[in-house]
């Protein structure tokens, strides 16, 4: 599952998982949109 939204993160750029995870996205910052 997880491998799912982390490559849906980098695919789509905004993840619901910023709410789970809210340091991910300090290092992982994907373009908007």
């Amino acid at each position: 599952n997880l491998d799912r939204l982390f490559s849906a993160a980098f695919l789509g750029g905004r993840p619901p998982t910023l709410d789970i995870f809210p340091s991910w996205p300090m290092r992982f910052q994907p373009p908007p949109g």
